[in-house]
């Protein structure tokens, strides 16, 4: 009997791994861009001794202001709703915050670790896989791997 492995990305923290690699902007977006979580994901469940297969991915990621930044707004919805088309891809946004620092306007992710870390613990729970991975370099997601 086959393993049922769901792929949890953390979005944010995998383009800025991206960018460190690629050392700009444009090169990490063309990068997460030509890549898709379905494709990542079907690797990282095949690249195993064991049998499993892919059940779904779940993609968690902020979500920018349609009032405060429409350009940024319209290309993630774009990039959602591409991702939400493909069979096995599930994504979870949550509003960017904003607050202004020296003048600046600064965005932020809130909830997005929390939500996934909440995820991977309640779907363990539920018996929703047998095997999770979690993409992401955040060592905030500790405590749910820890309930697992």
């Amino acid at each position: 009997m086959n393993d049922r492995v769901v792929v949890f990305v953390d979005y944010q923290s995998c383009y800025r791994r991206a960018r460190e690699i690629y050392f700009d902007h444009r090169s990490a977006l063309t990068f997460m861009v030509r890549s898709t979580p379905s494709s990542l994901s079907l690797h990282l469940a095949a690249d195993s001794p064991y049998d499993r297969v892919l059940d779904h991915v779940r993609v968690y990621r902020g979500m920018p202001s349609s009032a405060r930044d429409s350009r940024g707004y319209a290309a993630c919805r774009r990039k959602v709703d591409a991702w939400n088309r493909l069979k096995q891809v599930k994504v979870f946004t949550h509003p960017l915050q904003y607050k202004t620092e020296a003048g600046a306007t600064i965005s932020r992710e809130k909830g997005v670790d929390v939500a996934l870390a909440i995820d991977v613990a309640t779907m363990a729970a539920d018996k929703a896989y047998d095997v999770g991975i979690i993409v992401s370099l955040d060592t905030d997601l500790k405590p749910g791997l820890v309930y697992v």
